[in-house]
This record gives C-alpha cells, structure tokens and sequence, in this order.
C-alpha cells in the first residue's frame, strides 16, 4: 500500500459531494487509550454496503463477499433447496437490492 494523498485530491475535486469513508482493519486496532497513526493509505471511489452482521452495523465494498455472506445465511431455508445455484444466486442478489443500504463513496483504506 502507498500514501496515496493525489489520488485522494483527484477524487475530492471529481466528487465533492461524495461522502468520506475511512476503512481500517479492527482487529489491529486494540490500543487501549493511545492515538494511532496511519502514514500508508490508498484511495478510490466504490460502492458501499451497510448491512446488519450478528446485531451490528457493518460495512463493506466487496459485492462479491457480501454475496458469499448471504448466499451462506440463507443456505439452509427450504425455500431454496430445489433452486439451481444461478437462479439461488439471483434471488441472494434480489434480495441485497431490496434489503441492504448501499452508497457511492470515497473509500480511504488504512494500511495498520
């Protein structure tokens, strides 16, 4: 990963109206009380899920890892024993269309 301050300034001016979204990986991020400092980042314009994950609001830009989770969730409902996997996959895409909160975004990943 890089600092990638131009890409993020290119963005920023192409669309300003776009929210900020800083992703970093929690699990590496148990300091207690002390401040952390991120110097690599990169940075990119995408799509963004929120969607509920065990009682709690999570957040992705991976459709294909979001797919996986729900094609997973639902794997057991009888509803879908009998379906092909094209036509299974098809109502799990409905279904995120329909029920998962997505937004265009201005993705910042931090590198920890």
């Amino acid at each position: 990963m890089r600092n990638d301050k131009l890409e993020l300034l290119q963005l920023l001016q192409k669309y300003p109206d776009l929210p900020l979204i800083f992703m970093a990986p929690t699990e590496e991020m148990d300091m207690d009380f002390t401040t952390a400092v991120f110097q690599e980042f990169s940075a990119y314009k995408s799509t963004i899920y929120e969607y509920d994950y065990y009682g709690n609001t999570a957040f992705t830009d991976d459709y294909a890892d979001l797919l996986e989770r729900y094609e997973d969730m639902f794997a057991d409902e009888e509803d879908y024993k009998n379906l092909s996997d094209e036509e299974y996959e098809n109502i799990i895409k409905k279904y995120i269309d329909d029920n998962i909160v997505k937004y265009e975004a201005i993705v910042i990943s931090i590198s920890a």
